[in-house]
């Protein structure tokens, strides 16, 4: 189980109008977290979050610009994460980032 998923991370998300800047707030508990993903266009709550090892994987839902169901998926490195975020309709979007 990777003990240091917890905290305030900045991702820069590789997007078609460029790279931006997200963050990403986790909240472990034991093998589950919970947190919240800012983006462009607002945040979203975490749900379903699950850690196996150094991977991270979760469920969001979108309403702007419209409703989607995001899947995450990141690789922990000490301080480094990075991974790539499913967006239905939007295309999947890659990211890295460091703890904030």
């Amino acid at each position: 189980m990777t003990m240091g998923a917890d905290g305030n991370w900045q991702l820069t998300v590789h997007t078609p109008k460029g790279d931006m800047t997200w963050h990403l707030a986790i909240e472990t508990a034991g093998e589950t977290f919970t947190g919240k993903m800012t983006m462009t266009t607002g945040s979203t709550a975490i749900e379903n979050g699950t850690i196996d090892g150094d991977q991270l994987t979760w469920e969001s839902s979108l309403v702007q610009p419209a409703s989607v169901k995001v899947n995450g998926e990141a690789r922990l490195s000490g301080d480094r994460i990075s991974g790539e975020i499913k967006m239905g309709m939007y295309g999947t979007r890659s990211f890295s980032g460091t703890r904030a």
